[in-house]
């Protein structure tokens, strides 16, 4: 995100009161298009005490700001920033002196290019305002005062909030060995012609948001718009410092993203041939081989022969078979007695005195077959 401010305007008036206790960065004379952090301290204090702490904490923040906010600003790094130009009211510390109870309020508003930091303590308000044909209120910080809470529990409407007496007392402030901490509010919600402002308490002291708004509306320049907002600061008896500053252009830079495609292939198979199985080459009524595959029909009758065999093969033993005739010949009981020894030294283990030979068994003599 790029953006272009437009030419920031302000004004930093003392008006009803005898000492200016307001301070501010830039000043608006300085003020140019190229900036982009603005600040307006609203000081207090006995003597000179609201004078001296509003400017030196305007003073800190601007001085150590690309110290401590660079190269991107952030909520921590603002914090950091707020302790080192605290530490210099802190040196300025001086009791007998009555200078304890000085202390200042501050608005902080910074744009980078990721959209805007704006950090407040105490009553003086940062605007965000989005002209249209009817002005919106894009953001508005909330005052650190009993006022504010006292509207928010429904206790006082915002036109009460006007005159209430104790509207100037605050709940946080920064002063001398004191810690308050900033509200912060980040944002990219930024378009062009919008507008900011930071002001002290006295440009508001006679003005609600609705009033302000019907101010910056859409058809007013942003000259007209701020002369307005001067000629409702006469009323006021406080001092009266604003900075306002108008959106020109944003440029939201698209990123190019690599777009991955996912090509589908399919999954290489490679041709197994099936095993064939040398002793029975047929197999569940069909024969296969490594170059063709034939059907039942041509191997029918050779599956019943097969069949026909098997069966017989189950139901008949070895013994059985030397008992049944042979073209009229009958087993002898002799070779009945030497094939079992046979057999058995078959399945015998291997002799280790033998060196592993298997033992030849003992036939006994006398003719096997004899003729019926």
């Amino acid at each position: 995100m790029k953006i272009k401010l437009g030419q920031p305007l302000g004004f930093w008036e003392i008006g009803k009161r005898d000492t200016q206790q307001d301070s501010l960065y830039p000043l608006p004379q300085d003020l140019k298009e190229e900036d982009t952090l603005f600040i307006v301290c609203d000081g207090m204090g006995g003597h000179s005490g609201g004078e001296i702490a509003s400017s030196t904490i305007v003073k800190g923040m601007h001085e150590y700001y690309d110290a401590f906010m660079n190269p991107q600003p952030s909520s921590e790094r603002f914090r950091n920033l707020l302790e080192r130009a605290r530490t210099n009211l802190d040196s300025l510390y001086n009791e007998e002196q009555g200078e304890q109870q000085m202390g200042t309020t501050l608005t902080f508003l910074c744009f980078h290019e990721n959209g805007y930091l704006a950090a407040h303590i105490g009553d003086s308000r940062i605007y965000h305002f989005r002209p249209g044909r009817i002005t919106g209120l894009v953001y508005r910080s909330k005052d650190h005062t009993q006022t504010q809470e006292f509207i928010e529990s429904g206790i006082l409407s915002p036109i009460a909030a006007l005159t209430y007496t104790g509207r100037n007392i605050l709940d946080r402030a920064i002063m001398p060995r004191s810690r308050h901490e900033a509200t912060i509010y980040e944002s990219d919600d930024i378009e062009a012609g919008d507008y900011f402002m930071l002001c002290s308490d006295g440009v508001i002291e006679n003005l609600t948001d609705e009033m302000l708004q019907f101010i910056f509306a859409a058809y007013r320049s942003p000259e007209e718009c701020l002369e307005l907002l001067k000629k409702h600061c006469e009323m006021s008896s406080d001092n009266h410092t604003c900075l306002f500053i108008p959106v020109k252009e944003v440029i939201i830079e698209e990123k190019k993203e690599t777009e991955t495609v996912e090509v589908y292939e399919e999954p290489k198979t490679m041709f197994v041939p099936p095993v064939v199985d040398v002793d029975s080459s047929i197999d569940d009524g069909f024969i296969e081989s490594q170059d063709e595959r034939t059907t039942t029909t041509e191997y029918e009758t050779v599956d019943q022969e097969v069949e026909s065999n098997n069966e017989m093969e189950l139901e008949t033993t070895d013994d059985d078979l030397l008992l049944q005739s042979t073209d009229g010949f009958q087993p002898d009981e002799t070779l009945l007695r030497n094939i079992k020894k046979m057999k058995k030294s078959e399945s015998e283990p291997e002799n280790k005195a033998n060196n592993g030979e298997k033992s030849t068994p003992q036939l006994d003599n006398g003719p096997y077959w004899y003729e019926d």
